[in-house]
């Protein structure tokens, strides 16, 4: 048993070790200054300077200014590192992924929405591995195929809904979206109209859709805790509602194919190879459905929204741009004819058809930050000082914007992904940062990328789009303006949708008849 004094000498060797320890990490952080950035105000740092919704283009303004790739911020204590360049992206999320893979505290998405279960949110780095590596499985660019008939079936079904109700657009982009994943989640054939199951995630992710702007709970979590009957409170009751619509979305349909498993009627699934496949991996029951939940669920809640911005965003740009419309259309009917829709074999033949998806991705940019990362420990970068914590974002919008990749940025251009003799150029730099970045890119990308791209043939193929015309009888120009949030949407607009011809009109028709 060691003495008073010898207690008293070890209390003293490690107070004395922490010190060091202190000293040493300032004289460290005094030794590398933090990256540069706006000066900002005592404890409360740069909160003010930070806009309240498009932040990407102050951020990467303010890189611009500072002549630096890097910029850092203060928010009330916390540290936020902004990459605005591809090479730095490129070098920390990649080549130093070991660092740069954590999640930092998410209150708003995580507590308050309760999204902590789904893998792009989750700050629980086991969970994620674990969740991450059966997806990635049946997810990468080859397993991805797997899916294909699904997406060709729903895609025909949009057709089909646009031609009867071609003012709804949006509405019907939304819900083929969702069908696509509920099918390929759980098998789960949606209604036509009025799902339930699409009903519930589309509650679930109200709340998501808006979180990626400014918001209080973020800035002062404990203000979530408080009770919603305070005055200035109303909106914790909807941030309550949205939290149980959440949980709703991730155990809702899994708990309905257990259900029809046990009648012997489940459909073939990601939930129910899941099921099988992870049988007698984890010590219970309840930990191995808790991990089907997340990797379904995460199908489910991401696997539409990039879908739907991208496939209205397309609409947008073929109102506002009919010479783009007009060559792919030129393209479609040389290499595809009158007499078919293309299918996924035609890809290869339609370069333009794959460059305006491209250039959909770059200039209407899904996620303009992706998701935030966290460090996992100190690093030092080009002399800059990063610590331990620091919130650390992508500006994808900024990588997407760079005039020396690509030239006039502003311009809806898909020849800037092309070679003169019309095919893809492979020296372009793809716009793969709309997914994220390093090890939290979006394992659901190939699939998303060929949803988007037979939906988009398949759209051009069977309609002309234009601008729709008012009472007045004056041809409504739409707005091009853009809803921020977590994923960025379209405002609403009106267009004018209808088939090419009655060849076109054939087409739409029989391709419902195909899935029948």
């Amino acid at each position: 048993m060691p003495s008073s004094l010898d207690r008293l000498d070890i209390a003293v060797c490690a107070a004395v070790l922490v010190a060091i320890t202190i000293i040493y990490l300032n004289q460290r952080r005094n030794r590398y200054p933090y990256p540069p950035g706006p000066k900002g105000l005592p404890i409360l740092g740069n909160i003010l300077d930070i806009p309240e919704q498009r932040q990407w283009i102050t951020y990467a303004r303010w890189g611009r200014e500072s002549g630096s790739p890097i910029i850092r911020l203060n928010v009330l204590g916390t540290t936020i590192i902004v990459i605005n360049d591809l090479k730095t992206a490129v070098d920390l999320f990649e080549k130093r992924g070991d660092l740069y893979s954590n999640r930092p505290r998410m209150p708003m998405v995580n507590e308050a929405l309760g999204f902590d279960w789904d893998i792009g949110f989750t700050e629980d780095m086991e969970r994620w591995k674990i969740c991450r590596r059966e997806f990635t499985i049946r997810f990468r660019q080859i397993a991805s195929r797997n899916y294909r008939d699904h997406e060709l079936a729903v895609t025909h079904e949009l057709l089909n809904k646009l031609l009867l109700s071609p003012n709804d657009f949006m509405r019907h982009i939304r819900y083929m979206a969702g069908k696509l994943v509920l099918d390929i989640a759980y098998g789960i054939k949606a209604k036509p109209e009025n799902d339930e199951y699409i009903e519930i995630a589309e509650k679930g992710l109200e709340g998501l859709e808006k979180s990626g702007d400014k918001n209080i709970i973020d800035i002062l979590p404990w203000v979530q805790h408080l009770p919603g009957w305070l005055p200035g409170m109303g909106w914790k009751r909807q941030v309550d509602e949205c939290r149980r619509w959440s949980f709703a979305m991730r155990d809702t349909p899994f708990e309905y194919v257990k259900t029809q498993l046990v009648k012997g009627l489940a459909k073939p699934s990601l939930t129910t190879d899941l099921l099988e496949t992870l049988e007698g991996r984890f010590p219970n029951l309840k930990t191995k459905e808790s991990y089907i939940k997340t990797i379904a669920g995460t199908v489910y809640s991401a696997g539409s929204d990039t879908t739907i911005s991208i496939l209205n965003a397309l609409i947008l740009t073929m109102v506002m741009f009919p010479d783009i419309q007009q060559r792919a259309h030129a393209e479609i009917d040389l290499v595809i004819g009158p007499d078919r829709l293309p299918e996924f074999s035609d890809e290869g033949e339609l370069p333009y058809i794959t460059a305006i998806i491209k250039e959909l991705l770059r200039w209407n940019v899904i996620q303009p930050f992706a998701l935030p990362h966290s460090t996992a420990s100190d690093d030092i970068y080009k002399g800059y000082y990063i610590p331990k914590g620091a919130t650390v974002l992508g500006n994808a919008w900024a990588i997407l914007n760079d005039p020396v990749a690509y030239p006039e940025p502003e311009v809806f251009n898909p020849d800037r992904f092309l070679m003169l003799n019309g095919k893809l150029d492979p020296n372009v730099q793809e716009p793969g940062v709309a997914f994220g970045f390093g090890r939290r890119i979006c394992p659901g990308r190939f699939m998303a990328m060929d949803s988007m791209w037979i939906t988009t043939a398949c759209i051009l193929a069977a309609f002309k789009i234009g601008r729709a015309v008012g009472p007045d009888g004056k041809e409504i120009i739409p707005s091009g303006e853009f809803q921020p949030g977590l994923v960025v949407h379209p405002l609403p607009f009106k267009c004018d949708i209808k088939p090419r011809s009655e060849q076109a009109l054939t087409l739409i028709r029989a391709s419902q008849e195909r899935w029948a």
